[in-house]
């Protein structure tokens, strides 16, 4: 048997650290789709121009003008919504639209798919007919720097409005974007502790090592904020099925959010190696339709009350086996 000699390990080790960069996992990700995922949430963007301009004109929209449409993502959402719907997306940069092209709008039915034109142009010049809602989300009209280019922008987009047509765009300033704010809940305050079932407590249809003496119950169709820290060493709250893996780090406040489109059952676990209890941190989603989180709600707030000591590390049950003093399960 020979050995390598410490130079042949160290060029090694020099070899793999200086890989191809070409080769590395953010040279392989697809930039088009890591925008998507980090800036956009088109169904959100749509159910607020559908409800906005509701508000203010008694109807839904029907045309929509997505400026720097970038992948066409939203106008793409907005075809697939109602079958009237019509929608134009322009943007300058023909790589992303030939993605756009293959990804976004290549898997639309044939009747969505004729509801739909992308056009390569600067919106100060692209033509188009009269709409009832302009879109320029992302703060892409920020392209502008000069107060000239911004009236001009926004005069090209009055001319392409209806009548009753809305501009929709993100802002930001003002005093209150430097404040420190505070969401609330209108759920009232309460907590609960939710420990795995031991095995010889299982009822039927009680996944082992999944299911818990508690669930937390949520809605289904909403979009679920979720907030997660923890109060010892790291953990995970891992939801497989809703896609959703965040770590739960002392000190610090993780977000996530989800939504969960079918009522039932969802079983997930803590994914990071947190100690002698790892194995035994599940997690267990109870979907319901709205009225029933309602009225799950106003019986939690009875049973549980409010704390202020949410945070406060819980002692860890041990279960043990009908055989023996062996412990089984810690939770």
């Amino acid at each position: 048997m020979t050995k390598k000699s410490p130079a042949k390990k160290t060029a090694k080790k020099n070899k793999r650290l200086t890989r191809d960069p070409a080769k590395t996992k953010a040279a392989r990700a697809d930039r088009h789709l890591l925008y998507e995922r980090a800036v956009q949430c088109v169904e959100a963007e749509i159910d607020f121009v559908d409800d906005t301009f509701k508000s203010l004109r008694g109807r839904k929209p029907t045309t929509l003008r997505e400026d720097f449409c970038g992948t066409a993502n939203t106008s793409c959402e907005w075809v697939r919504r109602r079958k009237d719907n019509r929608a134009w997306g322009i943007d300058l940069d023909p790589d992303v639209l030939a993605w756009g092209n293959t990804h976004r709008l290549a898997p639309l039915k044939p009747h969505q798919r004729e509801r739909i034109e992308i056009i390569q142009d600067d919106v100060l010049t692209a033509k188009t007919p009269r709409v009832d809602a302009v879109l320029a989300m992302n703060f892409s009209y920020w392209i502008f720097h000069t107060r000239e280019q911004m009236k001009a922008y926004f005069s090209k987009v009055r001319s392409c409005l209806t009548s009753e047509g809305v501009f929709f765009l993100d802002a930001y300033g003002g005093a209150e974007s430097m404040s420190e704010m505070e969401e609330e809940t209108d759920h009232g305050d309460f907590t609960f502790d939710a420990f795995m079932v031991p095995e010889n407590e299982l009822k039927a249809g009680q996944p082992r090592l999944l299911a818990t003496d508690e669930n937390l119950v949520l809605p289904v169709g909403k979009k679920i904020r979720v907030l997660v820290t923890s109060s010892d060493v790291l953990h995970a709250f891992a939801m497989p099925a809703f896609g959703s893996k965040v770590d739960a780090v002392p000190g610090r406040t993780n977000e996530t959010w989800f939504q969960i489109d079918e009522p039932g059952m969802y079983y997930g676990q803590c994914s990071e190696l947190c100690g002698a209890g790892h194995a035994f941190m599940p997690l267990a989603i109870q979907a319901v339709p709205e009225a029933e989180f309602n009225a799950w709600v106003t019986k939690a707030q009875a049973r549980f009350g409010e704390s202020d000591d949410e945070l406060t590390p819980r002692p860890i049950r041990i279960t043990r086996n009908e055989a023996g003093d062996t412990p089984v399960t810690a939770q």
